[in-house]
């Protein structure tokens, strides 16, 4: 249990349990703080390649993170492919997650009672643009049946088949199911 953790070494190996444990390649959770306007802090957790939080962080990457710009704004869990880039700057993000385990990834926004001051985000990617591996695939019935958030998502909609099919030119009702009701 996390509570039991005794230092932030064993809360990061929890972490990178849970990554697995969802089925995921990679995954990083990421709190920003905005106290000012001239200040932002930001803190993370990350399970995934050593050198996504070093460039994402080199790279000023939260400045163009339309994961983080999506969790500003939106509490439910979505595909990442479902999110538009809104600049290049967004786009070459999208490029160098994908180098880093993100090819194909959940985005979980993480509400906060503090309001748009705080913002937190849980992104679980795949290496495979594809999702070749089916439970690491967002939008397969192994999202459905196991993630943390699927009896929420099941209450804000109707669609408990454990669905794994549909096509990909269709946004499903469903965040995580493939076809629509």
């Amino acid at each position: 249990m996390i509570t039991d953790a005794r230092s932030p070494g064993e809360v990061i190996s929890l972490f990178r349990e849970a990554v697995v444990g969802l089925g995921a390649d990679a995954g990083y959770f990421l709190s920003c703080l905005r106290d000012d306007a001239t200040r932002t802090s930001f803190r993370s957790f990350w399970a995934c390649d050593p050198a996504w939080p070093a460039e994402y962080a080199s790279q000023r990457w939260f400045e163009h993170d339309p994961w983080l710009r999506y969790a500003s704004c939106d509490a439910e869990p979505t595909r990442a492919s479902y999110l538009p880039c809104t600049s290049p700057e967004e786009n070459a993000f999208i490029r160098a997650a994908a180098e880093h385990g993100f090819a194909s990834a959940l985005i979980a926004p993480a509400p906060s009672s503090v309001g748009l001051s705080r913002v937190g985000v849980l992104c679980l990617g795949s290496a495979d643009p594809r999702g070749s591996r089916a439970k690491a695939t967002p939008g397969s019935g192994y999202w459905h049946a196991r993630s943390p958030w699927s009896c929420i998502t099941r209450l804000q909609n109707p669609c408990a088949r454990n669905c794994s099919g549909g096509g990909a030119s269709q946004k499903p009702t469903c965040t995580f199911c493939a076809v629509r009701p």
